[in-house]
């Protein structure tokens, strides 16, 4: 390990979630680019055996996750970041993760909604059969009556 003189600070240990020079590069699951997502685009999506619902209470998401009846799931959702400018093109992860389990169904807990151009990756296992399922979301806040601008009468 280099030795690092008082009068300088070195980066955090970890993933830096805003400075792509620092950041670690993501290596998402296969199909999770970034295209449209039906999850965010309908609230609700179906791969294999899963299905998820989102709900967007006080500003933030919480996902409905259905499984197969009587077996064991597990899911993590990670938040990652698409980077732009002189790092376009690439993913950091931003170190938000949080893992949910349960049998049959399982809620997630609150998660925040992100900033621009993040988004997550919740990631479903069956533990029974093995079977894994990737969902992708855009984490943004649902409109509020503040964000709107209204004629005065």
């Amino acid at each position: 390990r280099e030795v690092v003189p008082a009068t300088v600070t070195e980066p955090p240990p970890g993933p830096s979630d805003f400075n792509g020079a620092y950041g670690v590069v993501a290596h998402l699951p296969h199909g999770q680019g970034f295209g449209p997502s039906i999850l965010n685009e309908e609230g609700a999506e179906q791969r294999g055996s899963f299905t998820v619902r989102k709900a967007n209470p006080y500003e933030g998401i919480v996902y409905r996750v259905y499984g197969r009846m009587n077996h064991h799931i597990a899911c993590t959702i990670r938040g990652y970041r698409k980077l732009s400018g002189n790092f376009a093109g690439n993913t950091v992860y931003t170190g938000y993760h949080a893992t949910w389990t349960g049998k049959s169904t399982l809620t997630s807990g609150y998660v925040p909604a992100g900033g621009t151009g993040e988004f997550d990756v919740l990631s479903c296992v069956d533990k029974d059969t093995g079977e894994i399922q990737h969902f992708r979301d855009f984490p943004d806040a649902p409109d509020s009556s503040f964000d709107h601008e209204y004629p005065l009468a």
